[in-house]
């Protein structure tokens, strides 16, 4: 006797996965012992709610060989009304069941994937629905419409020993193969004429469906527009906000990027949120740190420049009732704090989401902010990071690279999209265009960890877009055009000399960069320890962006002026305090020279007499050595 005649009929069935026990291998013993204990093969009847080529191809090696299946298919009850006895079900409650059950045998064959494997299965299915013998069809497929249809049976149909497996579990791989299912075996006799009986009796009710030509639609041809948004569907899922529902009275596209910093940092721990100044960064982080207080219970710090700390992120968070579990800390603070408070740093260890406005203010990897900020992100408990900044590259493509090493340690992260290594990916860029900073090079790379949007990108794209407003009334979002205003107005003496002067203090030739070629004069401001590199007596400190930092400085200092008289006079004051520590430091024999000015003068920060405060902190050279 075979093994096959020992366990026919099967009694019980059930998935283990960790024992080795499943309910595929014993179907897989039900329709062999039909087809191989007696003369004559036993045919198949199967009833299920859902089928799906996985499934399939688990049994497939024994329905292929049976004489004839008849495969009938039923909507099972949704839970929410299943189950309800008072009212009853309406017709629509069934209509609506019922057409959702072929949505889901579409879904099923439009989400089953494209690898060979997945591709071949479904293919197999096809043929196999398909087939035909000497009698016609061997494969007669019916649906079950008039009500829910909830039993699931596998009948091995001998006409002097039939056998009968059934339970709960559908023709699906996670059916046969995971779910804890549980499905009794009978022997021949009354309750397997039962199980038979109730077959029979919806079977005779049933509709003939092609489950065949449904599936084999899988291979039409499609549009390229189809094709297209199919290959956006693996790249990035699901990114409607259908589900996202906010208190912060987003727009469409502000709820639709904050969808794509979600999937971002649950990914990569980190996001780059640089959309265009004015598209709404800080209410989309906003809604990202709700969610982290609210519904995640966790505590949220936002890293910011004093400016806006004490004018917007203050206010912002009161207004919104946000202040409870949310920190504010300017850059300066932090440093200074961190480098100062032991304590403070295990607390700060605590926060699980920090958000940094003005990121692009971390670009240098070598200032002290950065290490800070580095510090802080890479402590003991895990923390989620999203990096605010509408200019992520200034100086070079590399400032990205710094911003990215925030939340991304590994150097090859994305080595299965094509990018081996971060590091050389961004300088194959830079290389490739050296004069500009395009981020078009770099675009595999922005698409995993940036959501980045333009002004003419959302006007163009969400035309009538509304915003929801207080009263619970929405408004038709407009992007007005400038309209410029010519403002004259006369300044008084005073105010002439002072701009005269400024001026002439300001201007500096091109013949007046190298040490040996300044000519003292007491109205210049030289700007002189800002350029160190000019001094060196061979050259080799002499670096270009100190040039350019020390026009970029003038204009600043400009800007100052046009802001009033008193703003200047403050900065002015800031800059003696800071010039004498350099001359005191001179005659101990060390050149100061703060790398952290390439960093504010290459950017759009506006608290310039905070930056002041770390300018000196970078660097330093021994005299001897310049």
């Amino acid at each position: 006797m075979t093994s096959d005649e020992v366990r026919y009929p099967p009694f019980f069935a059930t998935n283990r996965p960790d024992d080795g026990e499943s309910v595929a291998e014993e179907l897989l013993h039900l329709f062999r012992g039909g087809r191989t204990v007696f003369a004559d093969p036993a045919s198949v009847a199967i009833a299920t709610a859902y089928l799906n080529p996985a499934g399939f191809e688990l049994l497939a090696d024994e329905l292929e060989q049976a004489p004839a299946v008849r495969l009938m298919l039923g909507t099972e009850p949704d839970p929410s009304v299943g189950q309800r006895t008072v009212p009853p079900i309406s017709d629509e409650e069934t209509r609506a069941a019922v057409a959702g059950h072929v949505e889901w045998l579409a879904r099923e064959r439009d989400l089953t994937g494209f690898t060979r494997e997945e591709d071949r299965a479904a293919r197999r299915m096809v043929a196999w629905l398909e087939s035909e013998g000497a009698g016609g069809k061997l494969v007669e497929v019916r649906r079950y419409t008039k009500g829910f249809l909830h039993g699931k049976a596998y009948i091995a149909e001998h006409p002097q020993v039939p056998a009968v497996l059934a339970g709960s579990s559908n023709f699906t791989y996670a059916g046969l193969m995971r779910n804890a299912e549980l499905n009794l075996g009978y022997p021949q006799g009354e309750h397997t004429h039962l199980v038979q009986d109730w077959f029979e009796h919806f079977w005779a009710e049933s509709d003939t469906y092609d489950l065949a030509g449904l599936y084999a639609r899988r291979w039409d041809p499609h549009s390229p527009w189809l094709v297209f948004l199919r290959m956006l569907f693996e790249l990035y899922g699901d990114v409607s906000d259908d589900d996202l529902v906010s208190t912060m009275r987003l727009t469409g596209f502000q709820r639709e990027g904050v969808a794509r910093m979600l999937r971002i940092l649950d990914e990569h721990g980190g996001v780059i949120v640089a959309d265009e100044v004015g598209l709404g960064k800080t209410f989309m982080a906003a809604e990202v740190m709700r969610r982290a207080t609210d519904e995640a219970r966790q505590r949220v710090l936002i890293v910011a420049p004093a400016a806006l700390k004490a004018s917007m992120w203050e206010p912002f968070l009161d207004e919104y009732d946000m202040s409870r579990r949310i920190k504010v800390y300017s850059y300066a603070e932090l440093r200074h704090r961190w480098q100062q408070d032991e304590e403070l740093r295990d607390e700060l260890d605590e926060y699980a989401v920090v958000v940094i406005d003005e990121a692009h203010n971390l670009r240098n990897p070598a200032a002290q902010q950065t290490e800070v900020v580095g510090s802080l992100l890479s402590g003991r408990n895990p923390k989620k990071v999203v990096l605010l900044t509408a200019t992520p590259v200034n100086n070079s493509l590399f400032d990205l690279h710094t911003l990215i090493r925030l939340f991304i340690g590994n150097d090859a992260e994305f080595a299965a999209s094509g990018i081996r290594s971060i590091h050389a990916y961004i300088k194959d860029a830079q290389d490739r265009d050296p004069d500009t900073l395009s981020p078009e090079n770099l675009f595999d790379l922005i698409d995993k960890v940036m959501v980045r949007r333009t002004r003419k990108f959302i006007r163009a794209e969400y035309q009538g877009e509304k915003i929801p407003m207080p009263d619970g009334t929405e408004e038709t979002i407009r992007f007005p055009e400038p309209v410029l205003h010519r403002l004259d107005y006369e300044l008084g003496d005073a105010g002439t000399e002072l701009v005269e002067a400024m001026v002439y203090a300001l201007d500096q030739g091109e013949d007046e960069l190298r040490y040996d070629q300044r000519k003292r004069d007491e109205g210049r401001l030289m700007l002189a320890r800002y350029t160190a590199g000019a001094y060196s007596r061979d050259g080799e400190y002499e670096e270009a962006y100190q040039i350019v930092n020390a026009g970029l400085l003038r204009s600043a200092l400009l800007k100052r002026l046009e802001s009033s008289p008193a703003a200047l006079m403050t900065t002015l004051e800031r800059l003696i305090v800071s010039h004498r520590g350099f001359l005191a430091a001179l005659d101990a024999g060390w050149v100061i020279a703060g790398d952290a000015l390439a960093e504010w003068t290459s950017s759009d920060a506006e608290d310039f007499d905070e930056f002041l405060e770390g300018l000196d902190d970078d660097k330093t050279w021994n005299v001897a050595d310049a």
